[in-house]
């Protein structure tokens, strides 16, 4: 029995061996696990504080850029303004362009119709000057060709009578009337073209 006793004795004695044993390995693991988790913890959360640093630079760049882009925005909207600004005042001096245009082609073709009035008026102008010309130059030989007829007469005849030198009078008072009639005639004629 004390055999036993002290085998039992022994038995737990090395059980409980064991159960230290066991004990001193679960914590060791334990603070093992620990620190492994530590590790891991400290490393995950460089790893995250890395990656959010390179995110919050990256919003940054993100945010000039946008910022950038918002000034380009504004200054193209001015741009855009003006352009339409100048696009409208373009618009408005083509049309003015486009009335001046249009009046300026009525005003040719007025002129046009004006200078081939005028030509014809210039035309009819001519010919009555060339008429008249014509009959001024007959009277003025024709009374030229009287004077010099009377004069005639007169050398050759002694004898002047009275009647016959004013029928020569009367005669040369008609042409001169005849050519003066011809001459208000013409200037009449010229002053109603003209109207």
């Amino acid at each position: 029995m004390k055999t036993e006793k002290r085998e039992s004795n022994f038995s737990e004695i090395q059980l409980q061996q064991q159960m230290l044993h066991y004990k001193a390995e679960t914590i060791k693991l334990t603070r093992q696990i620990q620190r492994m988790e530590m590790h891991y913890e400290v490393k995950k959360m460089k790893e995250l504080l890395s990656s959010n640093k390179e995110l919050i630079e990256k919003n940054t760049r993100i945010e000039k850029y946008n910022k950038e882009l918002k000034q380009k925005k504004i200054k193209l909207e001015a741009v855009l303004t003006k352009v339409e600004s100048r696009s409208a005042q373009l618009e408005r001096t083509l049309k003015e362009v486009e009335k001046v245009k249009n009046k300026l082609t009525e005003e040719k073709i007025q002129w046009e119709e004006d200078e081939k009035k005028y030509m014809q008026e210039i035309n009819s102008l001519t010919e009555k000057l060339k008429s008249f010309s014509k009959k001024t130059i007959e009277y003025e030989v024709a009374d030229a060709s009287m004077d010099n007829m009377i004069e005639k007469k007169e050398r050759h005849e002694i004898n002047d009578e009275p009647d016959q030198k004013l029928v020569q009078d009367d005669y040369r008072k008609n042409n001169h009337e005849r050519f003066f009639q011809t001459f208000q005639a013409l200037n009449r004629d010229n002053k109603d073209d003209e109207a």
